[in-house]
């Protein structure tokens, strides 16, 4: 069973042990939720198996149904990605 801890941020004001608390719990395999413009997002570390697993479950989707993997630079797609 998941654990759910709400750790609630200011935009304004962002505190910064709140953010790398955040931060930590993905380091460590950990699934987060997030709000975007429109809806909550799932995330976790995408070059963890164990922390991917955890977000199908999390949103009870079928592994065949894939996620999208937000990158910063092209070294990271590139380790994502099969040649």
């Amino acid at each position: 069973m998941l654990e759910t801890r709400y750790i609630k941020l200011d935009a304004l004001n962002p505190q910064p042990k709140r953010i790398d608390l955040a931060a930590n719990m993905l380091k460590q395999g950990q699934v987060v939720a997030f709000p975007t413009e429109t809806v909550y997002g799932v995330g976790a570390d995408a070059w963890s198996e164990k922390a991917v697993l955890e977000v199908f479950k999390a949103k009870q989707r079928p592994v065949s149904n894939p996620l999208l993997v937000h990158v910063s630079n092209l070294q990271q797609v590139l380790k994502l990605v099969e040649a």
